[in-house]
């Protein structure tokens, strides 16, 4: 793929964006391609280090700030007639409750996503003071009490320790899955407001 084919792709992905906006990610993206082709690489090995041009763009719209991206699709073309403007007064009781309603939902499964990851962390961490408890109380066991005591605390202390570094291993793959989860939804919602644009235009 040469160096037009590459832009024109980028140009096409974004095209609800704002002109200046896609002119200023061309313009960054034909100079990255330069400089790399200024030092020595042939365009089509320029154009292929700075990736797939559907991830180029997936990259620029989560750089692109949400109020940026809903302010151009809200932006009317023409101004609000007196009549709209009072159906949308009128209609404010039933719009404006489900629009609240549907930010609270989504606000809450976000809420409910990040809790279970503290409970885990939470639990984590009682396993792993579990198990440094455990291994402290397993010695002070067998030399004061009894040698099979001892033991079988020293046994529970190492259950609570190796749990605490699978669960630990677990939480941290379950927060990478959330935040992958989150910037794809935020991609998503990005896209379709720029789709959205494109189709309107």
């Amino acid at each position: 793929m040469n160096k037009q084919e590459f832009l024109e792709k980028i140009r096409n992905q974004l095209a609800g964006l704002s002109e200046d906006d896609i002119k200023k990610s061309i313009d960054y993206y034909t100079e990255m391609i330069e400089d790399r082709m200024e030092e020595g690489l042939t365009e089509e090995e320029a154009v292929k280090v700075m990736g797939r041009p559907e991830e180029v763009a997936s990259q620029i719209l989560m750089d692109t700030p949400f109020s940026k991206l809903v302010k151009v699709k809200v932006k009317p073309k023409k101004s609000l007639s007196i009549l709209s403007i009072i159906l949308i007064i009128l209609g404010s009781p039933v719009w404006l409750p489900l629009v609240v309603a549907l930010f609270v939902i989504i606000l809450s499964v976000y809420i409910v996503l990040w809790s279970v990851v503290l409970v885990f962390y939470s639990v984590d961490l009682s396993l792993a003071v579990g198990g440094i408890s455990g291994l402290l109380a397993s010695v002070m066991v067998m030399f004061n009490i009894d040698i099979l005591c001892g033991v079988f605390t020293l046994g529970v202390a190492i259950t609570c320790a190796g749990l605490s570094v699978l669960l630990f291993l677990g939480s941290n793959q379950v927060v990478k899955g959330i935040l992958f989860l989150s910037r794809k939804i935020a991609l998503s919602i990005k896209s379709y407001f720029v789709k959205r644009r494109n189709c309107d235009e």
